[in-house]
This record gives C-alpha cells, structure tokens and sequence, in this order.
C-alpha cells in the first residue's frame, strides 16, 4: 500500500510536468484550425477563375484586374460608375454606325445583362443546378423603349444595380463563389460570373472611348 501511494504521488508529478505542454500544443493546434476555416470562408482567398472556370466570357475575365471577387469589386465600382454616370446627355442618342445601338441603349443593354448575370450568380450560389437559359441581347433592347427613356433615369436605375450587385458579390463566401452551374448550356462557376459581371461593363467602356465618344 505504501509503494502505492508513492507510484501514484510520481504519476501525478509527472502529470503535472508533462501535461501542461500537451495542453499549450493542442491549444496551438485548435488555432490553427479556427484560422484556417476563417480563411476558407473569406471572400480574399478565392482566386481569379481558371479556364475552366467558364466556357464562355474569358475576354471579359482578362480585363478585370484582382486576384478575387473582392478584389474585382475594389478596384472598379467606383470607375465603373464615374465613366457611366458622367457620360454626356447631348452623346444619349448617338450611334457610331447605323444599326449600332445608341448610348441610350447601351446602357439599357448593361442594366439588362447584369441582372440577368446576377440572377445566374444567385441561383447557382445557392446550389441550384437548373440549367439556365440564354437570352438574345438584340431581342431584349430592341423591345426595352430604351429610346423613350430620360438619360438621367437610366443612370439612375444602373446606379442601383450596381451597388446592388456589389453588395451581393461581396457577401459570398468561397464555397458560394466556387459552385458550378449550366449557364447557356456551358458549364460556369459563380466566381466566373463575378468576374464577367465587371468585364463586360469594362468591355462597353472601351467601346464607348473608342467609337462613341471621338471627334
């Protein structure tokens, strides 16, 4: 019984050498992890699309500038709506060549196409796999009266789409951004969506300094 006592009183000192570095290292180890979920569910660590990302829109991916969906937002909201909304009333209704849309349309067409880019982002963020149709850009201008419309109220209706579209692409998460879907029959990422959401207004930018906006 005494021997016991003595083994018992030994295992305890030793408990109370060798446990408290077992106890730092796994409090070590649960911070890591806590991190490294931290990290997997920030916005920043999602990176540009790959090529295989999407299957369509890749030339508007490459004028964005940012390594994320984050980064895509930061660097051209504020751009993107300086150029469009300070574009000239007396340019409103003029095309570059006959049978080319005018601004005013133009404008209309980009508040189209990005609800409908946004809409596509929404549903498969949220893991829907229904295949997404398509939709004929000519077809929706050419039924919107944009040519009816006040030059200011189409500055106005883009103005909150887009901080509408920026707040949404910046909730997501890396999981929502990295759910794939069927878009026009080609396979696509949420994230890819992103990017060619700011693409193709930087596309229509360049458009319009180039055949719109000389002489």
């Amino acid at each position: 019984m005494h021997l016991y006592k003595k083994n018992l009183q030994f295992f305890a000192k030793a408990a109370f050498f060798v446990f408290p570095p077992v106890s730092i290292c796994v409090v070590k180890i649960k911070f890591t992890f806590t991190a490294t979920l931290h990290k997997k569910t920030n916005l920043h660590s999602m990176s540009r699309p790959l090529q295989t990302d999407a299957y369509f829109g890749q030339h508007y991916i490459a004028l964005v500038q940012g390594n994320s969906a984050r980064e895509a937002v930061d660097n051209h909201q504020a751009e993107i709506l300086e150029f469009y909304t300070a574009l000239p009333e007396e340019k409103a209704d003029h095309a570059y060549a006959e049978g080319k849309w005018t601004i005013r349309e133009l404008l209309q067409h980009l508040i189209d196409a990005e609800r409908i880019f946004a809409y596509r982002a929404t549903r498969i963020a949220r893991r829907d796999t229904t295949p997404l149709p398509g939709f004929d850009e000519n077809s929706y201008t050419a039924n919107s009266m944009a040519d009816k419309r006040d030059f200011n109220s189409l500055k106005e209706e883009f103005t909150a789409l887009r901080k509408a579209t920026d707040i949404f692409m910046s909730s997501l998460s890396e999981d929502q951004l990295q759910q794939p879907g069927n878009s026009s029959g080609k396979y696509v990422t949420a994230n890819a969506i992103a990017f060619i959401i700011y693409g193709h207004l930087l596309h229509h930018i360049n458009i319009i300094k180039e055949r719109y906006l000389v002489g």
